[in-house]
């Protein structure tokens, strides 16, 4: 059944696509490892970790469904590498403040600000094209082949940064990604996506783009559903940033070991995406009790990690619970790829995201309670979250057992 899940790679387009991100996506996760230490290093604060993310939230919500209009209106190969390449300049910016010694937080949070208006370009494109390439039948197993790039990146990324960073400083680090780019820029240009599917036909004014992404929505509740449980999972299920306080506070370790700790989590998705796309049917078809799962096992592993002092116990603890949210994560989103309409898929990915850029922002409060209450405090309380998502599942119950529904009709395009 694996050899079935990677037989989509066989796909030119797909493969260009799936080997670009692999290569760029080490160099972005063993950025973002190293940013969050470098950032806490200024002041061990949480707070200040968390609102990196939130200054990268706040344009990923403002631009994610101007930039799911414009993959629906536009060249998405051209959308994409245009937002890439505009990333690793960024990147060369961030080194070369570093290497010069010039480089406060508020500057640094600034540029991710940038960093995030452009993600919020680029995520909507990335993810409605993988729907173009692959054939209907194959979307499945390419989506959870398309996850395990980034999965596998999350597992190697933070071990890649915490070694350059020991040897050679962070300003490495950022050098490495920003060359990490030349692979995915390569591959999207050497993409060859046949024109009826890169340009869309009609050209609908903006504000009826937003009438009909709207409509979508009100018009199918599952969707909305499927959205609603994203943001609750990834404010309640998302806890790497916290990894700089745990090891400081729980574990007394620094940058050069904490590493493990983003390296298990990318394990866990790395199984997750495997788990998910070997055994796709299963899950299409038990998507009630595998959200249900999930919940739960969020709730153990966040008073697991709060109750214990152990390296190796929170390694194992994060890896499962990496599993369950890679799982979770792409049952919810292969659902909303199969059930919108194509015309529709760049807004309604957009808002999708733009809603998980908006739980993200759930961070900075998180982040400041942390360093009011203590991360055990915090952890403890995530736990308790967990089970409230569990309780909207089950109320739900209903939208959540349709989510396997074949493309949705019924939303026009208005002009």
């Amino acid at each position: 059944m694996a050899s079935n899940m990677f037989s989509v790679l066989k796909i030119r387009d797909f493969r260009l696509l799936w080997l670009g991100l692999m290569i760029s996506n080490l160099g972005t996760w063993a950025q973002l490892y190293a940013e969050q230490w470098y950032v806490f290093s200024f002041n061990k604060s949480a707070t200040d970790v968390s609102l990196l993310i939130f200054v990268q939230a706040v344009p990923n919500i403002l631009f994610m469904l101007l930039g799911g209009i414009l993959a629906d209106r536009f060249n998405r190969r051209n959308l994409l590498f245009f937002t890439q390449g505009m990333q690793a300049f960024l990147t060369v910016v961030l080194a070369l403040l570093i290497t010069f010694n010039v480089m406060d937080l508020y500057l640094y949070y600034s540029i991710n600000f940038l960093y995030g208006l452009l993600i919020g370009l680029d995520i909507p494109a990335r993810r409605s094209i993988v729907p173009n390439i692959v054939p209907p039948e194959k979307l499945s197993q390419a989506l959870s082949v398309y996850n395990a790039t980034f999965q596998l990146a999350l597992f190697a990324g933070p071990v890649i940064g915490s070694t350059l960073v020991a040897l050679f400083g962070y300003k490495m680090v950022f050098y490495l990604n920003a060359l990490s780019f030349i692979a995915i820029l390569y591959a999207v240009w050497q993409m060859k996506i046949p024109e009826k599917i890169q340009l869309v036909g009609v050209k609908p004014t903006l504000f009826s783009e937003l009438k009909n992404a709207g409509e979508a929505f009100r018009l199918h509740r599952v969707l909305l559903t499927m959205v609603i449980l994203n943001f609750l999972f990834v404010s309640l299920g998302r806890i790497d940033y916290l990894f700089p306080s745990i090891s400081n506070d729980l574990l007394n370790i620094g940058v050069e070991n904490a590493g493990w700790l983003n390296s298990s989590l990318g394990i866990g998705f790395v199984i997750g995406s495997l788990v998910c796309g070997t055994f796709d049917k299963y899950f299409k078809q038990n998507v009630l009790g595998m959200l249900i799962f999930k919940a739960v096992v969020l709730c153990v592993t966040a008073w697991v990690v709060a109750s214990s002092s152990y390296l190796w116990l929170d390694c194992v603890t994060i890896a499962i619970r990496g599993a369950f949210l890679s799982i979770g994560g792409i049952v919810i989103s292969n659902a909303l790829q199969m059930t919108t309409p194509d015309q529709h898929m760049g807004k309604v990915m957009g808002v999708q995201s733009a809603v998980v850029s908006a739980a993200q922002m759930a961070t900075f409060p998180v982040g400041l309670m942390t360093d009011w209450y203590g991360i055990q405090s915090i952890l403890n309380g995530l736990a308790v979250g967990s089970l409230l998502i569990l309780g909207y599942v089950l109320l739900n119950r209903k939208q959540v057992g349709t989510m396997s529904t074949p493309k949705l009709t019924g939303v026009g395009i208005s002009k």
